[in-house]
């Protein structure tokens, strides 16, 4: 994937979530993860981002810089 390509990416799954679009999210995030230092599913990915914006119904994500560091496929989302 290009650089272009990887932001792109990155800030359609931003959108998506700012829209609430779960049901797509198997385009951003695989089947399997590590979520915060333990294995888990993209449904378990799911609930979180579902339980975050049940919390805090006006949630919204949004990219302040993105970043790709050296010629590797790595994008950083940093947000104050």
């Amino acid at each position: 994937m290009t650089d272009s390509g990887l932001k792109d990416w990155y800030l359609r799954y931003v959108a998506a979530l700012n829209a609430h679009e779960f049901d797509g999210m198997d385009a951003f995030i695989a089947d399997e993860v590590v979520l915060n230092g333990e294995p888990g599913t993209r449904d378990d990915v799911i609930t979180v981002q579902k339980h975050d914006i049940d919390a805090v119904p006006d949630l919204h994500w949004f990219v302040q810089m993105t970043a790709l560091h050296d010629s590797s496929d790595l994008l950083r989302r940093l947000a104050a």
